[in-house]
């Protein structure tokens, strides 16, 4: 289950991610999910299940998905991929969607598969080493080793790679990593005062560089085995989530331009919110947050553009999806892609004329969160999207401007981001003008068109708005 970003509507299934909710607006589009209800089956003999199987299923979509941290899985989806051709129909040969959940979707920010060492948030004195939280983290410790061990052994011999070789039909693959990496605050306390907190930091994070080596030799393994043959003749959809902007440099090396042509909807996010800047959600601004050992060697904020250089690749695409921790700088050249019908930006700046050609006059979905224009006006992007009569999704959170950009004199600062949420900060009176109105005719033909955090929205009309309450602040309400 992917829960990193909350769903743009509420009453839509919380599983869904944001970005697969857009693009499903106006039609049914295939996408890297398991149907509801699984079947499980023992061994007879290749032949019975094989018989069985198709007439569990027949032509019907198979979606395929593989834990890649459970032994178990590992094992069912090596007996899957070893099929030699010997029977006319195999779940491989059918698969039309792969996802790859690298973790579970539940996770505790202190014992990641990928943090080489596990903590806990207070270090309470302790007299002896053999207390029951050290023996619970020894255990602990142990155990999620072991796991990763096995997880950079099935990573480590090929079957992503082999999986996609063995799959003609896909047109869906997704790499999921459904986690949030940021520095964590530790406060230690004194012994002569174990109540009281003598000091707090944050805490540097130490992944386990081999196993994130394993991880991205293998998503690039996928693309690497693409020219020439069969594999991914098919695939129109693609979402990875991988843990830091540089593992997207071995995609865009290894990704043939066959397929980076035939993409439709392509979301690409980097999870590693470690060092100054990466955390929108810090409570402790004013604390130093050092980068990770993964981002001492290669900083988010020197590969970021590798992402842009993907999606410039790509000149079919319908829907965009770009997420990361250190916001994403504008690209350097303009649009020149065509129009996208769907376009989700979290963490991004960006200039108002890349966004204006960037987004097609038949936009359907829009999600905008945390982003900031360098230059030019939200009015200027409102105004393109009113010209959308298919618009139908408007979702926005915390639009600003660059403080220290062209369009710095609208900009109206926001002095605590992790307590305060607005639509838009801006001080012009313009820019709110038109959300009005934007947010008006979205409703009028029966769409979304609210943040969906904002309590005052309502499924009945356009929203009355209070003019008395429109400050510089903008749209402002205290975090829940």
């Amino acid at each position: 289950m992917i829960t990193r970003h909350a769903n743009p509507n509420p009453t839509q299934n919380t599983e869904v991610h944001p970005f697969d909710y857009l693009i499903k607006v106006h039609r049914k589009v295939l996408t890297a999910r398991l149907r509801s209800k699984t079947l499980r089956l023992r061994l007879v003999c290749q032949a019975f299940n094989s018989a069985l199987l198709r007439l569990r299923f027949g032509t019907s979509c198979l979606g395929a998905a593989i834990c890649a941290h459970a032994t178990h899985a590992q094992k069912a989806f090596n007996e899957i991929l070893a099929d030699d051709g010997k029977w006319k129909w195999s779940i491989a040969r059918e698969t039309q969607s792969l996802k790859v959940e690298l973790t579970p979707g539940t996770f505790l920010q202190d014992n990641s598969l990928f943090f080489e060492d596990y903590q806990v948030y207070y270090k309470w004195p302790v007299d002896s080493p053999e207390t029951e939280l050290s023996i619970r983290q020894t255990r602990e410790t142990a155990a999620m080793e072991r796991t990763a061990e096995k997880m950079g052994a099935f990573l480590g011999a090929g079957t992503l790679a082999r999986a996609v070789e063995k799959m003609p039909k896909l047109q869906a693959l997704s790499v999921i990593l459904p986690e949030d990496w940021a520095n964590v605050v530790v406060r230690e306390s004194s012994f002569d005062d174990p109540w009281g907190y003598s000091e707090h930091y944050k805490r540097k994070l130490n992944m386990r560089l081999e196993l994130l080596e394993r991880v991205r030799e293998s998503v690039a393994g996928m693309f690497r085995c693409a020219p020439g043959g069969k594999s991914l003749t098919n695939l129109t959809y693609l979402k990875l989530t991988l843990p830091c902007a540089y593992d997207f440099v071995a995609v865009e090396e290894n990704l043939p331009d066959e397929v980076a042509g035939q993409l439709r909807h392509v979301y690409l996010e980097y999870i590693d919110g470690t060092g100054e800047g990466g955390n929108a959600k810090d409570q402790h601004p004013s604390l130093h947050a050092p980068l990770s050992n993964i981002q001492d060697l290669y900083p988010n904020d020197e590969h970021q553009s590798v992402l842009w250089k993907i999606v410039s690749r790509c000149n079919s695409l319908y829907s965009l999806g770009l997420a990361g921790t250190q916001r994403i700088e504008p690209p350097t050249s303009s649009w020149s892609g065509p129009g996208l019908k769907n376009v989700y930006m979290q963490r991004v700046a960006m200039h108002s004329e890349q966004l204006v050609k960037m987004m097609a006059r038949e936009a359907e979905a829009v999600d905008f969160g945390d982003v900031k224009l360098v230059s030019g006006s939200w009015e200027e992007v409102f105004s393109a999207l009113l010209g959308s009569e298919r618009l139908i999704n408007l979702s926005i959170k915390n639009l600003t401007y660059d403080e220290d950009g062209p369009s710095s004199s609208r900009a109206s600062p926001n002095y605590n981001p992790p307590h305060t949420k607005g639509m838009i900060w801006t001080t012009d009176i313009s820019d709110k003008a038109r959300l009005r109105e934007l947010i008006s005719a979205v409703q009028a033909r029966g769409g979304s068109a609210l943040n969906p955090d904002d309590t005052c929205s309502t499924d009945d009309g356009p929203v009355e708005w209070d003019d008395d309450s429109d400050n510089d602040m903008g749209w402002v309400q205290p975090m829940d």
